[in-house]
């Protein structure tokens, strides 16, 4: 039985006859209007020398009137301003630091002769006196400005912290419930918090003497802060009879550093205060202060129980405490002058900027007006061309090219590159030459375009002709098929053939497809 193959199926497709192309073909570009006028006019300048004009004269003017110097000075008034209060707050914290430090000698004192009560009477009367002083000291805080640092707000919310932890701090040791070399370091964590802020003092003033008597003051409270560890740790030694290892250590790094930070402050202080500080800090508890520690660090380094240092005084301890704490308060007195010149000088910088900032202020208020007139003249130059060069491409990019891209490829073969019109700017600066270099890129896009066009259309037309050969090809296969299953008995053969018939078919469709 033959199978029967719809005709339908084998009927060809439209034939359209393939189109030749010839080389593609321009439309002539339409001339750039001409610049015109005298190269010395103000819209022919080059954009460089209309940006220096733009910027030279006004700078110029603002230098002789020091219109620069107005914005600086206010800021830098504000800056004083904070750094005189960063001052005050550091005199303030100076004075708390130095009572705080007898109270942790004191305290240290206490807890190692077992807590007698004579040494509590001054424990608690030095606790009095730090109450005092805390109570100012809180209200500077409160009042920081907030406009302060970073750095600044971090350390006074450090203090605030420990300041808090005073009265808790007290209570452990009066319970007995921390130990003494713990309660004497807790108390250095706290000395320690309060003179982080001296760090930020003449940081960024940019004022040489302010920066060096800054530094001055915070080598000569470290020092001073260190003499007082040695006075708390060899008062305990003494009571005990021996050194403890760590109190040695901590000891011995006191000792040291106190040194290091005496030549620091020698080295930065100015000269009134070197002097001062050399007819401060000297005298007979001064040599009997070091003879003392001398003689201490010599009977450790021999392994001798410390023992009476001074065999003509009962309590060695309290000869090197009060030795000590009048050396300590030697180097107060310079630390106190140094401290409150420093805020002097923070003070007369304020008011210096601030009057510095106001005369600029009028000079320039004087002048801003010619200033403005003569910068709007050249800006207009610059913005009027500026504006139209950018309608203009906005238009081109947003509307004329896509369109003209779109007629092209609608046309095909027949399409003819259309005439461009340039931009209306007709300047010899760079803003004309980017213009005509605009033109330029409209132009080989337009051009490019109709380029595209001939290309896909004539790719179409090449599938188109190659179909059709592959088409006439396969139809006279299909009819060489159909003589064949007319004649063919054996099934199978025939139904092979059925087979071969399906597949020329679904290969004549595709070719119609193509």
């Amino acid at each position: 039985m033959r199978k029967d193959t719809p005709r339908s199926d084998r009927d060809p497709a439209d034939r359209v006859p393939p189109t030749s192309h010839g080389p593609a073909s321009s439309a002539p570009a339409t001339p750039a209007p001409e610049a015109g006028g005298s190269r010395f006019r103000l819209q022919n300048w080059r954009v460089r020398s209309r940006l220096v004009a733009l910027i030279l004269l006004p700078t110029a003017v603002a230098v002789l009137v020091t219109g620069i110097q107005l914005a600086v000075s206010i800021a830098t008034s504000v800056q004083y301003s904070r750094l005189a209060e960063v001052a005050r707050l550091v005199e303030q914290l100076g004075t708390f630091s130095h009572e705080v430090a007898k109270e942790r000698d004191l305290t240290s004192w206490y807890l190692a002769e077992r807590r007698r009560p004579a040494r509590l009477r001054q424990v608690e009367a030095q606790q009095d006196a730090v109450d005092k002083i805390k109570g100012q000291v809180t209200e500077l805080l409160v009042g920081l400005d907030d406009s302060q640092g970073q750095r600044v707000r971090a350390k006074v919310w450090e203090i605030e912290r420990w300041l808090n932890g005073l009265p808790g701090l007290r209570k452990l040791v009066a319970e007995g419930k921390i130990p003494p070399n713990k309660a004497f370091e807790t108390y250095t964590e706290l000395l320690d918090s309060l003179r982080s802020l001296h760090r930020e003092l003449g940081r960024d003033s940019g004022d040489d003497r302010l920066f060096g008597d800054s530094s001055a003051l915070e080598a000569l409270t470290t020092a001073k802060e260190q003499l007082s560890i040695q006075r708390g740790l060899l008062t305990v030694a003494l009571v005990e009879g021996k050194f403890d290892y760590d109190y040695l250590t901590d000891f011995l790094a006191a000792y040291h550093r106190q040194d290091a930070e005496v030549e620091v402050f020698l080295s930065e202080a100015a000269e009134a205060y070197i002097n001062l500080y050399v007819s401060t800090v000297r005298g007979e508890k001064v040599d009997q202060t070091e003879w003392m520690r001398s003689l201490a660090l010599k009977r450790v380094q021999e392994n001798v129980p410390l023992g009476q240092l001074d065999s003509t005084v009962r309590n060695n301890a309290a000869l090197w405490f009060e030795s000590s704490s009048d050396v300590i308060e030697r180097m107060r007195t310079v630390e106190r002058q140094l401290s409150a010149d420093v805020v002097r000088q923070s003070l007369a910088l304020q008011a210096s900027e601030q009057q510095q900032a106001l005369v600029s202020g009028i000079g320039i208020l004087v002048l801003l007006l010619l200033v403005l007139f003569v910068t709007s003249r050249v800006a207009t130059s610059l913005v009027r061309p500026l504006r139209r060069l950018r309608s203009e491409a906005l238009e081109i990019a947003g509307h004329r090219l896509p369109e003209t891209v779109q007629r092209l490829r609608e046309a095909g073969d027949n399409a003819a590159t259309p005439e461009i019109v340039p931009i209306s700017v007709a300047s010899r600066d760079e803003i004309g030459e980017v213009a005509r270099a605009f033109d330029e890129v409209h132009r080989e896009a337009v051009r490019l375009a109709g380029d595209e066009a001939r290309l896909r259309s004539n790719i179409s037309a090449m599938f188109v002709n190659l179909s059709r050969r592959t088409q006439t090809l396969v139809e006279r296969q299909i009819q060489l098929i159909d003589g064949l299953e007319q004649g063919e008995q054996d099934e199978a053969r025939l139904a092979d053939l059925f087979k071969l018939d399906h597949l020329a078919t679904r290969m004549r469709r595709n070719s119609e497809n193509l």
